[in-house]
């Protein structure tokens, strides 16, 4: 999901926590990535977000078909903020599983936000 406003510190990480949190969701953490990392995130020359069942790889050490399943609009440095769902996502063909599976992005300026789920095998 994705959402844009046109008034800028619009998405504030307190607010959407606190929203998260009173739906079942438990934050874990929130990163900061710079827009020149943010720019690596790509795939077949489309902007990702780097989420797959092996979880969140800010990092890109592995690439998978899996990341075309998220798109990325934002072009600015973001803040992610990661959750525990309640719900796990199973690397398939193995027993290994990740909790952390949600994902909120918020645009360096406040008027971006993305919501990011994985879950299932």
């Amino acid at each position: 999901m994705y959402w844009k406003t046109k008034d800028e510190n619009t998405f504030e990480k307190k607010d959407l926590i606190d929203f998260a949190t009173k739906n079942g969701w438990t934050f874990v953490e929130s990163s900061f990535f710079p827009v020149h990392r943010v720019k690596t995130w790509t795939l077949f020359e489309k902007n990702i977000f780097p989420l797959s069942s092996q979880g969140f790889d800010p990092h890109l050490n592995f690439v998978t078909s899996e990341f075309k399943n998220f798109p990325r609009w934002t072009q600015t440095g973001l803040h992610v903020l990661s959750f525990k769902t309640g719900w796990v996502s199973i690397v398939p063909g193995s027993d290994d599983s990740n909790e952390i599976n949600g994902f909120v992005i918020i645009s360096e300026n406040r008027q971006e936000l993305s919501v990011y789920h994985l879950w299932g095998e």
